[in-house]
């Protein structure tokens, strides 16, 4: 699905990186430029996002909220997810970055080298409100905020 976050050639990208003071891609830098897609592609993709969508609502059937890991291992270190150790580190939340689902995220543990380890909870559609009741209770279960080290 990084076609369709992409599809416009990542100019949306590179304005969100500019509004936050980020010059060029930032971390991203070492990625190669992505191409913008024809129609035929952009619809497609975006067939096959409402294709999860979909799926997604079918998990949500009997539960309020979905309590998953961020990425699969510890937060990557600033300025190293482009690089073939960290690259992907995220997948676990694009999915709902995609869809527009609410989600928070809170740091669940410490690696070995002091890093978070994210868990982050998920709603469906509209239900930001599920979203916060369950990381105020997931946040203090987890021992809350504690400033990694520097």
């Amino acid at each position: 699905m990084d076609q369709l976050l992409l599809a416009d050639g990542g100019a949306w990208v590179l304005r969100l990186l500019r509004g936050a003071g980020t010059d060029g891609w930032g971390s991203l830098g070492g990625l190669a430029p992505p191409s913008k897609l024809a129609v035929e592609e952009l619809t497609l993709a975006i067939e096959r996002l409402d294709q999860i969508r979909s799926r997604l609502l079918g998990y949500l059937h009997d539960v309020d909220v979905i309590v998953c890991p961020v990425q699969p291992g510890p937060a990557t270190p600033h300025g190293t997810t482009n690089t073939p150790e960290f690259f992907r580190g995220d997948s676990y939340s694009n999915v709902f970055n995609l869809t527009g689902w609410p989600a928070a995220s809170d740091p669940g543990a410490r690696s070995p080298e002091g890093l978070p380890i994210g868990v982050q909870v998920v709603a469906g559609p509209w239900r930001e409100d599920l979203v916060l009741a369950a990381a105020k209770i997931v946040e203090p279960a987890l021992g809350g905020y504690r400033r990694p080290p520097i």
